[in-house]
């Protein structure tokens, strides 16, 4: 009732932002699998992460 008085959508009213990893743990991910693969250039590295898992 309160979300119509004010003409606020509930979905907003309980939606959590979730954290971005930090830039640090990215670039440790990056290093290690460019250590790996050392010819891999950035996309093949981005898919890499996404083929793990790891990225965000």
């Amino acid at each position: 009732m309160v979300c119509e008085v004010l003409e606020y959508r509930r979905s907003n009213w309980y939606y959590q932002a979730s954290q971005p990893p930090d830039e640090s743990t990215i670039k440790a991910l990056i290093v290690e699998v460019a250590g790996r693969y050392p010819r891999y250039g950035y996309r093949r590295i981005t898919q890499q992460l996404k083929r793990e898992g790891r990225e965000r």
